[in-house]
């Protein structure tokens, strides 16, 4: 099944909740927030120039995606009171990974 330009959309928009969350929680240190709310922006910016009707595209926006989850799921890993937070990102970046490699295989 090809990698549709609805699925890359509605991961980005899932991590951008799931990061924004992350932000507000109580529970996070402040590095934690602080590495949710830079990967926050970047994703925002991914969505922005979200031009993926291009297979250059469509890999420039799954790869960014999961170095970001990837990030911040690093900064807050070791935070207990955060696993929720970091099995929805880590969640979202497998799905990401599928797809990137669905987008790779029909460049």
């Amino acid at each position: 099944m090809p990698t549709s330009d609805e699925d890359i959309a509605e991961l980005l928009t899932r991590a951008s909740t799931a990061l924004e969350a992350l932000t507000r929680a109580q529970d996070a240190s402040a590095d934690a927030k602080a590495a949710a709310k830079q990967s926050y922006k970047d994703v925002l910016r991914l969505i922005a120039r979200h031009a993926i009707s291009t297979y250059e595209g469509r890999t420039a926006a799954l790869s960014g995606l999961i170095v970001e989850l990837q990030e911040v799921t690093k900064a807050i890993e070791t935070e207990n009171a955060l696993a929720g937070h970091v099995s929805d990102l880590t969640g979202i970046a497998g799905r990401a990974t599928d797809l990137f490699k669905e987008a790779k295989a029909q460049g």
